[in-house]
C-alpha cells in the first residue's frame, strides 16, 4: 500500500508542486498519473522514492512513513522501489549486461544469483539476445527495456516510471507499456506518468490525474475516456 496523507511540496523558488494530496495505491496495482506539464507528476514519483522531501503531510511506502526515514534507510528504500526514466539513464561504456549486473553488484549479490536474476529479467524484458550490446548500438526502444529490467533485477515491491515513453515512437510506446503490464501482473505495484493519453485510452487503468499540484480526477480502472 501506499498512501498520500495530506501532502504539499514547496521548492524553495515558492513554486507550489503539490498541494493536500491524499491518495491510496493497493498493493500489486497499476495506476497511471496524467496531467500537463507542471501538473506535479514527475514531484509525486520523486517524493515516492525520496529524490524530493515533502513539504507537508505523510508519505507511506511499504509500511513505512519515509519522511521520517534516516539516511541509513533510504537507500533500503531505493533498493524496494525500481525507476524507470524517459532519459534512460544507462551506462554507456558498459553492456546491456553489464548495466543490469551494476545495481545487483552495488548490494552484493554472489555472481551465481546475479547470472540468474539478470538472466531472468532480460528474457522477461525480451532482450536476452542483446546482452553484449551497448546502448549506442541499441534502439530507443531497446535502450528502455535494459532500463525497465535495471529497475526490476533486484525484484523491487513498487516500480515507477517517469514518462518512460515520452522519447519513443507510438509502436515502440505500446511495447513498453504492454511490458510494464505484464510486470505489473507479477505483484508488483506499478506507477506510471505520462503524457500519452492515447496509451492511457487503450490500456483503460485506473487513471489520477493532476492539474496544479492538485487531484482532479481519480478514475478507475475500465472507466477511463480521453477528456475525463
Amino acid at each position: 500500500m501506499i498512501r498520500f496523507v495530506n501532502v504539499s511540496k514547496q521548492y524553495s523558488n515558492h513554486t507550489r508542486a503539490l498541494q493536500n494530496i491524499n491518495l491510496e495505491i493497493p498493493a500489486g496495482s497499476f495506476t497511471f498519473l496524467v496531467g500537463p506539464s507542471g501538473s506535479g507528476k514527475s514531484t509525486l514519483i520523486k517524493l515516492l522514492y525520496r529524490e524530493e522531501l515533502a513539504t507537508e503531510g505523510e508519505i507511506w511506502v511499504l509500511d513505512k512513513n519515509i519522511e521520517n526515514l534516516s539516511k541509513h534507510d533510504v537507500p533500503i528504500l531505493r533498493q524496494q522501489t525500481g525507476v524507470v526514466f524517459q532519459d534512460f539513464k544507462l551506462l554507456t561504456q558498459k553492456s546491456v549486461w553489464e548495466n543490469v549486473a551494476f545495481a545487483l553488484e552495488i548490494l552484493g549479490v554472489s555472481k551465481q544469483e546475479q547470472t540468474k536474476r539478470i538472466q531472468g529479467v532480460l528474457e522477461l524484458t525480451n532482450i536476452l539476445h542483446l546482452k553484449d550490446f551497448y546502448p549506442r548500438q541499441l534502439s530507443g526502444g531497446e535502450q528502455q527495456r535494459v532500463s525497465v529490467a535495471r529497475a526490476i533485477v533486484n525484484k523491487p515491491p513498487v516500480l515507477l516510471a517517469d514518462e518512460p515513453t515520452g522519447n519513443l515512437d507510438p509502436n515502440t510506446s505500446w511495447e513498453i507499456m504492454k511490458l510494464l503490464s505484464k510486470i505489473g501482473k507479477t505483484g508488483t505495484t506499478v506507477i506510471v506518468s505520462t503524457h500519452n493519453y492515447s496509451m492511457v485510452d487503450r490500456m483503460k487503468r485506473r487513471t489520477i490525474k493532476l492539474e496544479g499540484g492538485k487531484i482532479v480526477a481519480d478514475i478507475p480502472e475500465g472507466a477511463w475516456t480521453h477528456g475525463s
